[in-house]
């Protein structure tokens, strides 16, 4: 970390722990001290002392230690802090420069010092609590140093005021302590954290850093310095979004901005400079070091485009840097040498198969692995070479490969990386590069393949998908033979309804009800009654019964 104006406090931290770990501590703290010292001089009656050496009592101090702690801390500061070390013989001076320079020495300093301990307040959505009391500790300290420190429960009650009200049940927990511990701002600490951990698990805050997009955009702060990722000012390589993105990493010196240097360049070119970090160029050529090469010179280009097929027409072989998707690997040694010199070895080779939109399925025999490489290179040169029935015929929009008369393979253009990519699908139907004729399927059972594969869709919708370039064929004939899935699924019965109203004729649907027994007989000596009512004319029958059974309330009629 490099020194700078307004970063005395971190590095003044990050400069200790080099210190430490370069065994300099003696040095250090007898910086420290001559500091204080001075430091305490100057504050009581205004002058300056007599610059003193560093304390040499130190069993662990020496001449070599005290030149060696100086040149770290001249190579620690930048250039508009040179200026401040510049005369200093020894490591003492030199602290005790940078000291004099950033640490409040004057009334008004010590005024803006105090004004930024009472005006200190705590944002829960913009710093954590860790971050907040690091931030309050260093005030202490400056005010400490400048000779105003604040007494331990003024800081303690200070603390306390500052904390949002999710965190108040602390401020109890405090007072009930004893007055020692209460006053003791380590021991105040343990108890925030704690409780901050809480809320935090509760739910009451929010951790800064697992905030919602929107609180990320309102707090974002430009970060100094420049990303180490994708080489842009703002932003550090932890919050990047080209490398969240998966995009490579970008050399350094190599920021093409506008169209300078570049007079031939079309518009379509111009605009597509910001495009370059995503595309990944490999020009190189094979030193064929067996006896059955007939070229070794090619060209190809591959993008970041993992686990595609690329048709190339410069390429002098076939190449993919997945070795999964290889059989029959045998041992080779090939050397690739890049454009700029470079030079790679190649030391596998096998067999790739892969199926095409058209069902074809194209077996590229002598693939070579090539480390680091993202998508597959089918090469046009090594196909003509093999069979010289094959055809490739490329167009605005991408290109055709052809056996005979037969289309066994497209490939789509792809405008932002300009390069052609292979059309896949599943394998319906067999080509083998090294073989004369090609063996075929039914197109049928292809169609109803697909039919099944995307969930029964009709075979417009699958053709209509292949258009869009979302992977499956284009051109799949309608299917003679009725999906028996289908018809099934078609299949349905009608189902009762759940409510349903109906009126009823008079004399049609009665309706009965008894009641009893009552406590006074009727004049024949029953106790209960049935009442009848027609549904459907709503007349009401009453009959007085002596009994509730099914053969008295059978034997009564009603007229």
């Amino acid at each position: 970390m490099m020194l700078r104006e307004d970063n005395w406090n971190s590095w003044r931290t990050a400069f200790k722990g080099r210190m430490l770990s370069k065994k300099l501590k003696a040095v250090y703290d007898a910086g420290v001290a001559l500091a204080n010292e001075r430091g305490l001089a100057a504050s009581n009656d205004g002058n300056v002392t007599t610059p003193a050496r560093t304390n040499t009592h130190d069993p662990a101090y020496s001449d070599d230690n005290d030149a060696y702690a100086l040149g770290i801390l001249l190579t620690c500061c930048s250039e508009s802090q040179q200026q401040y070390v510049a005369e200093a013989d020894t490591y003492g001076e030199a602290w005790c420069a940078l000291v004099k320079h950033h640490e409040p020495k004057t009334r008004v300093d010590r005024l803006a010092t105090l004004s930024e301990y009472f005006n200190m307040k705590w944002n829960t959505k913009q710093e954590s609590l860790p971050q907040f009391l690091e931030r309050y500790e260093i005030v202490l300290r400056k005010l400490k140093a400048s000779g105003d420190a604040v007494h331990d429960s003024m800081v303690v009650d200070r603390l306390l005021d500052m904390l949002p009200w999710q965190m108040r049940a602390v401020t109890h927990q405090v007072h009930a302590m004893p007055m020692a511990q209460s006053q003791n701002l380590a021991t105040v600490r343990v108890l925030l954290e704690a409780e901050y951990k809480a809320a935090i698990r509760s739910g009451a805050l929010t951790n800064p850093k697992s905030g919602n997009n929107d609180d990320h955009a309102l707090l974002a702060t430009v970060k100094p310095g420049k990303c180490n990722w994708c080489q842009h000012k703002g932003h550090w390589e932890a919050e990047c979004r080209s490398k969240q993105a998966g995009r490579p990493r970008r050399p350094k010196g190599n920021n093409p901005k506008g169209n300078s240097g570049k007079k031939d360049q079309n518009k379509e070119d111009s605009g597509n400079l910001a495009l370059d970090e995503e595309v990944w160029m490999f020009a190189a050529i094979e030193d064929e070091e067996v006896e059955d090469a007939d070229s070794n010179a090619f060209v190809f280009h591959a993008t970041d485009s993992r686990g595609r097929v690329l048709v190339d027409s410069g390429a002098s072989t076939h190449m993919t840097g997945d070795a999964t998707r290889l059989t029959d690997l045998m041992p080779c040694d090939r050397t690739v040498i890049v454009a700029n010199g470079g030079r790679t070895r190649a030391t596998k080779m096998g067999t790739m198969r892969v199926t095409t939109d058209t069902g074809a399925t194209l077996v590229m025999e002598d693939v070579l692995v090539i480390d680091a490489m993202p998508s597959t290179l089918l090469s046009v040169t090594a196909m003509m070479r093999r069979d010289s029935k094959f055809a490739v015929t490329f167009n605005a929009r991408g290109c055709s490969i052809m056996h005979g008369t037969n289309t066994i393979a497209t490939a789509t253009l792809d405008p932002r990386r300009k390069v052609y990519v292979l059309d896949l699908a599943g394998e319906v139907e067999q080509c083998n590069l090294a073989a004369d004729i090609p063996t075929k399927k039914s197109t049928q059972q292809m169609s109803t393949l697909w039919h099944q594969r995307v969930g029964h869709l009709p075979t417009a919708a699958v053709n209509r998908c292949g258009s869009m370039g979302l992977g499956t064929p284009k051109q799949l004939p309608e299917l003679k033979v009725k999906c028996e899935c289908c018809a099934k699924n078609k299949i349905t019965k009608i189902s009762p309804p759940k409510e349903r109203t109906r009126s009823f004729c008079p004399g049609e649907c009665w309706v009965s009800d008894t009641k009893g027994p009552m406590r006074t007989e009727s004049v024949g000596g029953c106790k209960y009654y049935t009442v009848y009512l027609d549904v459907g004319s709503g007349m009401k029958v009453v009959r007085f019964v002596k009994s509730t059974d099914a053969a008295t309330q059978t034997r009564t009629s009603i007229s």
